[in-house]
C-alpha cells in the first residue's frame, strides 16, 4: 500500500489515493444471520451504526468498536447477497456506516473494484486493522480464539461437582464451556465429566462406556441424561 497524500497537491485526487488493487485476501470473515437493530450511532451501545474512532486513543476501546462494526457490516452482507454482491454496493455501504478519519480512509483508498463484495470487505476490514490497531485482523483473530479455548479448557478441568443438588447448575456450566471446543475434544472431556460426579458418576460412566456410540459418544447431553436416570 503507498500514499502520496500531501507530496503533490497538483496531482489529480486519484494519484492520491492509496492502492489495495493488487493485495490477496488471505481470510474469510464471520457471518451472522439477522440485520441488526442500528439504534444508536455512538459506539456505546450493542450496535455501532455508523463507526467514529476519531481521537479513541484507547486501542482496547478503538478495536472493540472496530469489531462491533465488522460484525454489523457482516451480518448487512449476509442478509443481502445479491446486493452486495457488486464492489461498489459494497464501498456505498462501507462509506455510509462510517464518520471521519474511518470514512476518510476508505474514500481516499483505491480498492478493487473487480473482487465480489464480500471479498472486498475482508480486503477493507484488513486494512483498517492495520492501518488503526497495527495489527494484522487474521493473527489477531487467531490469537484471540486460541486464548477462548484455552481458558475454556482450564474451565472445564478446575470445574469441581460437590453437592448433587447443583447437578444442574455444574452441567449449565460445563456445557457452556465445553462447545466452544473443536468436536474432536468432546469425548475425553465427557468422560472427565463424569468421573468428577460424585456417588453416580463411576456407575454412569460404566453405562456410558456400554451404550455409546460414534455419535453419542460426543454428546454431553446423552451422558447428563445417563446419569439423571
Amino acid at each position: 500500500m503507498s500514499s502520496n497524500h500531501g507530496v503533490n497537491q497538483a496531482n489529480s485526487s486519484n494519484s492520491n489515493k492509496r492502492s489495495y488493487r493488487n493485495m490477496n485476501t488471505e481470510f474469510s470473515m464471520p457471518y451472522h444471520k439477522g440485520i441488526p437493530d442500528f439504534n444508536n450511532n455512538n459506539g456505546s451501545s450493542a450496535t455501532t451504526n455508523t463507526i467514529k474512532i476519531n481521537c479513541i486513543f484507547n486501542f482496547n476501546k478503538r478495536k472493540d468498536l472496530i469489531d462491533k462494526w465488522n460484525t454489523e457490516i457482516s451480518q448487512i452482507i449476509q442478509t443481502n447477497p445479491e446486493e452486495f454482491s457488486h464492489a461498489k454496493a459494497l464501498l456505498l455501504l462501507v462509506e455510509h456506516k462510517s464518520v471521519v478519519v474511518i470514512q476518510d480512509f476508505i474514500k481516499g483508498t483505491t480498492w478493487n473494484e473487480d473482487l465480489h463484495g464480500e471479498d472486498l470487505f475482508d480486503q477493507i476490514i484488513n486494512a483498517i486493522y492495520m492501518m488503526f490497531l497495527v495489527l494484522d485482523f487474521m493473527t489477531d483473530k487467531d490469537q484471540e480464539s486460541q486464548k477462548l479455548l484455552e481458558k475454556a479448557r482450564q474451565n472445564l478441568a478446575k470445574a469441581q461437582l460437590c453437592d448433587i443438588c447443583l447437578l444442574d447448575d455444574f452441567t449449565c456450566f460445563y456445557e457452556t464451556n465445553l462447545y466452544k471446543l473443536s468436536s474432536g475434544e468432546f469425548h475425553s472431556w465427557i468422560d472427565a465429566y463424569l468421573m468428577k460426579i460424585p456417588i453416580f458418576g463411576e456407575k454412569a460412566k460404566e453405562r456410558w462406556n456400554r451404550e455409546k456410540n460414534h455419535l453419542t459418544m460426543h454428546s454431553l447431553g446423552f451422558a447428563t441424561k445417563i446419569v439423571k436416570e
